[in-house]
Order: structure tokens, then sequence, then C-alpha cells
């Protein structure tokens, strides 16, 4: 092959000629040991999720085999290599070189047919016989879709690393024969040195954000920055004689080199495929959404029927990866009990007014499921996702339920699933109404930043057969599943379908399940509506109403003021002025009651009227006191230290209220280290609040076996009066107690504890589009926006009023994993971050709609 030889030369790494001494040894050598078996041999390693993407194969060389590749390549030239494994101009003048002068490697390249023989000898057993062409592997190649392995080649590159050396994350590139029926289409990466362990110097497979996007739609450029270790899915250890083999298009880098004793040294090198099918008779049509539309509808009126109009919106509208819109914590529990890496992920979605979503949407999400499932896919989750108000008022006018509450009912509605979950990017965040198009996209583009899998994950839109024509729209791009029940009139949609020569990305599925309608249940069909969304649902109605029978009893809101000890760690350690950031936390902490305040008042009549009982730390301490006495206490509260505290938080997924069990607050020993740090004996368990008791029960069988706990004590429950300053307080029902801190951006020990998809933990403050405040502080689901802009706005102040500007790097380590998540740099400032946030969640949304209504409690 030629090209190979072009190349290598062009890129002046070589090639250099290895002796034909050299070379027989090289084969003696290797007959040292037999070659593997087969694909299935212990020897071949998989790598979990990548199937034939991506394995190691032991022990391919022998250690003999590796020393005579090191005693030639010892005396040639290595030409140092960027991290981008650009060769160096060494000839230039230091003071013009820059960070692509930065040596990342050593290089030095041969050509050799008969040691590419070899190794192709040594390495055929433990390839699968044939490979087929699929979005997965990246193997573009339009004119077949089975290739099979042929050899291995000739041009070798020969690797060297020193201390701090390391590649970029990309992509490799396919060498193609001139008769284009013979290209390579994997790496091969041999090891030739040994190394201890932790060293680095490793090849890494990292997540590939971009996976969702058609092939030619990708940008295969080499990444600016090193990898980061929250985007490594594999790093594959590899010892001497071993083998790295995976597709050329896969995201990969080397690990940095982390010894001075000496360097690491590879081999790399592709495995050369040839074509054996014939090209595929593909329906040929226009790329674009509206060609497609014209051409199978007829005229381009018919465009708008199939469900496209102009949203007028940019191109790159606010649904980025640092943005949440929605939980995948289902997806990930799906995804790591699918065993068969053959089968296709994929998603559902349906977009919809949903006011209010009933029991037709959930069925009909099942119908696709089952039939896609029948299908060979792997199901791994679906999100209902609301339409935005425009779309919704201009349709439903006085009927209409603003976007906050038919998100709400949607989630209510799918919280008991273990699939189901609802996705509120148009509806909330969309500064008008979208094309369900761009709602996919959205999605497509979020699952690739957040679910850790090599393999791409298909979304698939599903519809009604009332809305069949919207078929159109997957011709070419995208997939959907047209759910229909028998009579309907679609058949001559489905007849027109049928012109699309099958084409697999279009799926009908029928149905029988009864005609149900949210016209329906606005007009009194309560039997069509999930159990439990049916007492939301009749809430709502009545509060549109705003009619008083009786006065509601009032509620008490306890919100806790710690003071400094929110904010010490920016005074010792940064070098803010104490009476500055206490002046700065106390304005603060009035900024957020007034911010509650004005939350609680939006809501309707019906609801109950709201008590804010401010609670400074040094009344705490009082209390805490006067309850606890003299005994010997077990505390969970931070701010009120006992005998002994015991560090322990409960945890939450992103965007989802459900509990997912206690943990260890971040940075804090394990909960196993802690207690047995614990001195056996009689304690009282103290926590400030005892509102949802699940802490304490999960703490109180946790140290059954060490400790006899006499009683738990808290200061504020929903049973007894509370004495503060002289005066009791009402002895009524009451919600949530919130700490200032919790709302505070970085503070210490401040915000909901998450598990991050990479199972790393984090801290984010009670503000969306993080955490829902409703969720965690008994607000009304439609205040959540807006209480959330309030609040990074008073971020934003409270950062600017201190006496030095702080930085994403001087916050706690817990929120700084929460910036390293969604790639806030660590240089950052705290304003600029804060003020990011209020921004984007003003984006100019006018309120519409309903007035908020209660959650009952």
């Amino acid at each position: 092959m030629n090209t190979p030889r072009i190349s290598a030369l062009s890129a002046q790494l070589g090639p250099f000629t290895i002796s034909p001494e050299s070379k027989k040894a090289f084969v003696s050598a290797l007959k040292d040991e037999l070659p593997l078996a087969s694909p299935s041999d212990s020897l071949r390693e998989p790598l979990k999720d990548f199937g034939d993407s991506a394995f190691l194969a032991h022990r391919v060389l022998t250690e003999k085999a590796c020393q005579i590749l090191l005693d030639v390549v010892d005396q040639r030239h290595w030409v140092p290599a960027n991290f981008h494994e650009k060769p160096i101009r060494v000839d230039l003048p230091e003071e013009f070189r820059g960070s692509s002068f930065l040596v990342g490697s050593y290089r030095t390249t041969a050509y050799d047919e008969d040691i590419a023989c070899s190794l192709w000898e040594r390495l055929r057993p433990a390839l699968e016989p044939l490979h087929l062409m699929n979005n997965c592997n990246g193997w573009e190649e339009k004119g077949s879709s089975v290739w099979v392995p042929v050899g291995v080649n000739p041009l070798l590159r020969f690797i060297r690393f020193e201390r701090g050396g390391a590649t970029v994350p990309h992509y490799d590139s396919s060498f193609n024969n001139k008769d284009g029926k013979r290209k390579t289409l994997m790496s091969v990466i041999f090891t030739l040195t040994s190394k201890p362990k932790s060293s680095g110097g490793n090849v890494r497979f990292l997540l590939d954000t971009q996976r969702w996007r058609p092939l030619e739609e990708q940008d295969f450029t080499d990444h600016t920055q090193l990898g980061s270790p929250k985007d490594v899915l594999v790093e594959v250890p590899s010892g001497i004689g071993d083998c790295v083999v995976f597709d050329h298009k896969v995201l990969h880098d080397i690990s940095i080199w982390n010894e001075d004793s000496s360097p690491r040294i590879l081999l790399r090198t592709d495995l050369i495929y040839e074509c054996r099918s014939p090209s595929d008779n593909k329906l040929i049509l226009h790329p674009t959404k509206e060609k497609e539309g014209t051409e199978l509808s007829g005229s381009p009126k018919s465009i708008e029927f199939t469900g496209y109009w102009d949203d007028s919106m940019p191109g790159d509208i606010q649904s980025g990866p640092n943005w949440w819109t929605g939980p995948v914590d289902k997806i990930q529990t799906r995804l790591s009990q699918v065993e068969d890496v053959s089968k296709e992920l994929v998603v559902l979605v349906s977009t919809g007014a949903f006011c209010p979503i009933h029991k037709g949407h959930i069925h009909m999400m099942e119908v696709a499921k089952k039939e896609a499932e029948a299908r060979g896919m792997a199901v791994l989750g679906g999100y209902f996702c609301p339409d935005h108000d425009c779309y919704v008022f201009s349709k439903l006018g006085s009927q209409a339920l603003s976007s906050s509450e038919r998100v709400y009912l949607c989630r209510k509605a799918v919280a008991d699933s273990d699939w189901l979950m609802v996705d509120s990017w148009a509806a909330l965040y969309a500064s008008t109404s979208v094309h369900f198009t761009r709602i996919l996209d959205h999605i497509s583009r979020m699952l690739a930043h957040n679910i850790r899998t090599h393999r791409p994950v298909r979304v698939i839109y599903v519809f009604g057969g009332d809305n069949a024509i919207f078929f159109t729209s997957f011709v070419a791009r995208g997939s959907c599943i047209c759910v229909s029940r028998p009579g309907r009139c679609v058949r001559e949609t489905v007849d027109e379908a049928l012109k699309c020569n099958r084409n697999p990305r279009i799926i009908f599925a029928w149905d029988d399940m009864p005609n149900i309608s949210s016209t329906g249940v606005r007009g009194g069909a309560m039997s069509a509506l999930p159990a439990a969304v049916e007492q939301d649902w009749i809430h709502i109605q009545r509060d549109k109403v705003e009619y008083l029978t009786c006065k509601p009893e009032p509620v008490n809101f306890f919100i806790r003021n710690e003071g400094l000890w929110a904010t010490i760690p920016w005074i010792n350690n940064a070098g803010c002025d104490l009476e500055m950031t206490e002046g700065a936390y106390k304005t603060f902490c009035e900024g957020l009651h007034d911010a509650f305040a004005k939350a609680f008042g939006s809501s309707p009549n019906t609801a109950p009227p709201i008590q804010l009982i401010r609670l400074p730390l040094q009344l705490l301490q009082q209390l805490y006191k006067e309850k606890t006495g003299n005994q010997r206490v077990l505390s969970l509260d931070p701010c009120l230290p006992g005998t002994v505290n015991l560090h322990v938080s409960p945890c939450f997924k992103p965007l989802s209220e459900q509990y997912y069990g206690s943990v260890a607050c971040p940075a804090a020993p394990s909960l196993g280290s802690q207690v047995d740090n614990i001195e056996p004996g009689n304690y009282v368990l103290f926590n400030i609040d005892s509102f949802s008791g699940k802490t304490e029960a999960y703490v109180t069988s946790l140290l059954s076996d060490r400790c006899n706990i006499l009683k738990f004590q808290t200061l504020f429950d929903s049973k007894s009066p509370v004495k503060l300053q002289d005066q009791t307080t009402l002895h009524c029902k009451r919600l949530n107690l919130v700490n200032c801190r919790d709302f505070l951006a970085g503070s210490r020990e401040g915000g909901l504890v998450l598990q991050l998809s990479d199972n790393s933990l984090c801290r984010a403050p009670y503000m969306l589009p993080y955490v829902r405040p409703s969720d965690h502080t008994s607000l009304p689901v439609t205040a959540d926006i807006e209480f959330s802009r309030d609040v990074w706005n008073l971020n934003k102040i409270f950062y600017r009023s201190l006496n030095r500007t702080l930085f994403v790097k001087d916050m706690s380590p817990a929120f700084r994993q929460l910036c390293d998540s969604v790639r806030f740099p660590s240089d950052m400032s705290m304003e600029d971050l804060c003020s990011w946030h209020h921004e984007g969640l003003s984006g100019g949304r006018p309120r519409r709609g309903v007035e908020s209504f209660w959650v009952s409690f």
C-alpha cells in the first residue's frame, strides 16, 4: 500500500527500514508462544459496553519480541511531537513557540511489510471474521456495510512518552487504498515496555458527547485540552506484549505518564479491512426536512401540516449540557441492566400540551416501548416533554394550565414508573414555542453528555395516529413510532409511509385502547386521569375558582441563618474581610426571606397563610443546650456539635425528587469509618429537624450494633409548640425548615447532595436548573423559576459586595465538583457564574396563564 508510505513521509517521522537481521530475530521471538486460539480465547479481554468496537488482547507479542523492537528504535532519531501528536519544529526560536510546542511525546516511524505480516498472524485469531458498519463504530463508508479484516498496516508508528507526556482526546483517521476496496478501520496499540501500577500512559476511552449526531454531522478534529478524568469511560492498563484494538472513530487519549525512571513506549498501527458486500439500495432524498416534506407531500404548504413551523429561534438557544432540564437516573439504572451489547439503545420521547396528562398518553408510550422491544431494541427510558405556554394558551385559552402546572402533573404521573420521566426544557426554558425536532435534538444532546456509554442512544419520537403525517419528518433523519387505533382515518397516511421502501426509521404500532383525551378530562372525565394526579387536578380546578368557603389555618415556615459559620472559609483562606463578608451575608439572608415571602404570596387564595419564622444560629444554640443538657449527644447537625458528630446527608439524583438513601457528606470519611470511631455507649441522637425522619431512621439502624440510642431529639416537629424569644409560635402545621447557606452557591456545606452520573457526589444550591425549590422547600411549583431567578441575583449581589473577587476554585469542594461536571472553569468568577444563571432564568419570558396552585402537604 503506497498511501501509508506517502503519509509517513509527509509527516517527517520516517519511515526507516528495519534490518533483515532484526526482522528474522523478531519472527523467531514470536514463536516462543503460540498465538491466540480464537476470538473467544480468555486472552482477549472485552471492555464493558464496547462490544466489538474495542477490546484488549493479552500477550500478542512475547517479551523477547518487544525487546527486539525496542533495540531497533533505540538507535533511531525521535522527533518531538505536541499533545496533538503533530511534529514540533525545533528550529524555531523559543520566543516563537506557544503551547503547541509543548512536548507530549516523541515519534519515529518504520514501514515494513514483513513485520506487519508477522503482527497479522499473531493478531488475526483474536479478531472477529467480519464487522458491520454502523453509527456506533463510526464506519462511515456509504458503499458497503460488511467489511472483513485482511491485514495489518505496514506503517509502524513508535511513540515514546517521557514524564508528563500524554495526548489530547482525539479520533484516528483511515488510510484508503487506491482501489477503493481496502481501508484501515481499526487502530492497534501495542505496549512494548513494562510499567508500575498507577503510573499512567494507558489508552483511555472517553465520553463522546456528539455520538448522537449522524456521522456526517460529527466533528472529528482533536480536542483542545487534555481529557478530564470525569469523561473517562474505560482506562485500559496494558502490559508488555498486550495490544488495545479499537475502531478509528472511538474518542480516546493516552493518559499522562508519571514515571521518571523509564519512558513508556507504544507501537501504533492499524487493521486493514476489505469491502465484501454490494452497495445498499437506499432511498435517496433531499437532506433537509423541508425538502423531505415537499417531496413526499407535494407542496411547501404541506410542510406545516406535517408538524413544521418557523419558531424564529436561533440555532444556539440555551439547551447545553450545563443547563439541566430533566433527570437521567432511570436511564442509567436500566442501562446497567442491559447485558446484550449488540442491542440498539433507544429513548422514547413524546411532546404535546399534556393539559392534563392522562392514561392514554402513558398507554401510548407503553405500546411504543413494547413495539421497540419486539424489534430487538433496548428501551432505556422515555420522556414526556410538555409544550411552551405560547402554544398551549393559543390553543386552549382560559382552559390552559401554566407550564409549571403541566410539568408538575406529568412528573407526578410518572413518579412510580421505572422508565418514564419528564423534561422541562420546552415548557420552562425555551423563550417561545419550539418545533418537536428541536426538542428531540435537545434530548439527544442531553443524553450524550450525561449517559456514560460508548454507544449512541437513539431518540425515537412517539405520537398518536391523529398526527400520523408527522412520519414525513423522519424519512432521512431521526426515528419515530406512530401509535394508531384500528379504524382511525390514518390508512392513507400509512399507505404513503409504505412508499418509503420499508424505511426502518418509521414504525407504525396498532392499539385498541378506547379514545381518551385531555379535552374529556377538562370536561369532567376524571376516570381518564392517572390516580397519582387526580387530587392535584382537583386542587388546580379549585384554585382557579379562587373561592373560599373557610379561611385555612396558617402554617409555619422556618428559615435558619448560620451567620459567619457558612462563610468562614472565605475569610480564613481566601482573604475576604470579616465585616464586609458578614454584612454581605446578612443582606443575602434578608433578601432570601423576601424571596420566600414573594413566592408564597403568589399562591392562590385557597392556600393557607405562611408564617416565616427566622432562626439565627445563636438562638438555635440556646435551644439545643436546653434540650440536650449534659447528655451524650450524637449530632447530625454540623453547626450544633454534640459529643460526637456524624457527617451524613440524604442523597438525590439531579432533578429527581426521589430519595436515594443516606450517604457520608462529600469530603467526609466513609460512614463505616465514622461509625468505627464512635465510642460505644448510650447516646441521644439529635437533628434540628425531623420533617421526613428518613435520615434519623437510617442512622439508628446504622448504629444498632455499636451504640444504644436512648431517644431522638429535635428542636422542631409538627407535634408541639416552640418557644422563640419569649413568644410561643402558633401550635399549627409546619412546612420545611430551610438553611440560608443551602441557597448560597459554594458555601460551607451548603446545598443539596446529589449523585452525578459518574457516581461522584456534589452539592448544588436549591435553585434551578439544578434543584427544583418546590421539591425541597414547600414552595408552590409555579414559583420555582421566579424564585430561582431572584436568588441567583442575590448570589450575584453577595459576591459583588465582597472586598475581593472569589472564583470557582475558592468554593467548597462539593460545589467545585458540580461546576466541573457542567464544565464551568475553575478560574470563572462567582459573580459571572451567578450572573450567567440569573440571565438564563430571565430570558425575557413573560409569565402567562393561571395563577400558581398550592401543593398540599
